[in-house]
This record gives C-alpha cells, sequence and structure tokens, in this order.
C-alpha cells in the first residue's frame, strides 16, 4: 500500500497541472498543425486588433507562482496546440494572475492569450 501511494505522488507531482481551454470568436480559419510555428508578440490589444484579426483566447489555469506569466516553457507547450488548433497564427498576453501553490504541482492561477490571424 505505501509503495502504490508512493507511486502515485511521484506521478502526480511529475505531470503538469496546467491545463488549456481554447475558446473560438469571430471568422472561423482551418486548424493548422498541433506544433505550427506560432509567434507571440507583444502587444496591447489595441495594437494587435490594428493589425491582426482575433479569432480566438486560449486560457491556462493551474499556473503557480513560480511558474513564468509569459511564453516559457510549459506555457507554450500547453498553449501551442491550442492556438493551432484555432487556426492562430499570433498570440498576446490578455491576461494573467500568479496563483498560489496548493500542494502536489497544482496552482490556482491563470494565464489567458488572445489568439489573432492575419486579416484577409
Amino acid at each position: 500500500m505505501k509503495r502504490i501511494l508512493v507511486m502515485v505522488v511521484l506521478a502526480t507531482t511529475a505531470c503538469s497541472t496546467v491545463r488549456a481551454t481554447s475558446m473560438r470568436m469571430g471568422r472561423m480559419y482551418p486548424a493548422r498543425e498541433s506544433t505550427c510555428d506560432l509567434r507571440f508578440e507583444n502587444l496591447t490589444f489595441q495594437e494587435a486588433s490594428a493589425k491582426y484579426e482575433q479569432i480566438g483566447l486560449v486560457q491556462l489555469t493551474g499556473t503557480r507562482e513560480a511558474q513564468p506569466q509569459g511564453w516559457e516553457g510549459d506555457t507554450k507547450a500547453q498553449l501551442t496546440p491550442k492556438a493551432c488548433e484555432l487556426g492562430g497564427t499570433v498570440v498576446t498576453v490578455n491576461a494573467a494572475s500568479g496563483g498560489s501553490d496548493v500542494g502536489l504541482g497544482m496552482g490556482t492561477g491563470m494565464i489567458q492569450f488572445a489568439v489573432w490571424h492575419e486579416k484577409p
């Protein structure tokens, strides 16, 4: 029993607890490969709206304080397939809140990205 408990704890802490959820909005574009070339641009919503058409949002939940509120590592790995599925070519940070570590690698924070496509 003790061995099983140790294996469960190790498996839980080794896996990412960050979850990605996407929401489509506006014009629909064909899905791209899950590893598509996705650009991160450090733009305000107004700046991005002038250049691109917003086609969705991707929200990452379960982030912790120690995790970057940006584009690196696990964030990029979770975000890219969802944004590419929407047909996105560019992402920008829309909102973020640092989360607390509630144990076993789980957090209470979130990062929301706007997903964009070049205007037709």
